[in-house]
């Protein structure tokens, strides 16, 4: 999977990147909040790394009327699921 990202500050560098190959692993917790009409970065790819990504922790959050921001498109929903990835975090339950 090929993403083309901006880097910098308004530099309009545009960087090619596949995550599949240069990002297999991460040694922090992972967090994917994906709308399902986003089409910037299709649900398909990011499930995709998602799957494909060993790290010590991760969830894929799914928004089913969001694009590209769901803080903005679905800011209650996205609002309940920050609040649960935190409490599960801070939770005896969740494996350190």
């Amino acid at each position: 999977m090929k993403v083309k990202a901006l880097v910098g500050s308004g530099d309009k560098i545009g960087l090619d990147v596949n995550v599949l190959q240069e990002i297999p692993e991460l040694a922090i917790p992972a967090f994917f909040c994906a709308g399902c009409y986003d089409y910037t970065t299709p649900f398909v790819l990011v499930e995709q790394f998602y799957a494909s990504l060993h790290a010590p922790y991760k969830k894929l959050i799914w928004f089913e009327h969001s694009a590209h921001t769901p803080d903005m498109e679905e800011p209650e929903q996205f609002q309940r699921a920050l609040i649960a990835l935190a409490d599960e975090l801070c939770s005896e339950k969740h494996p350190q």
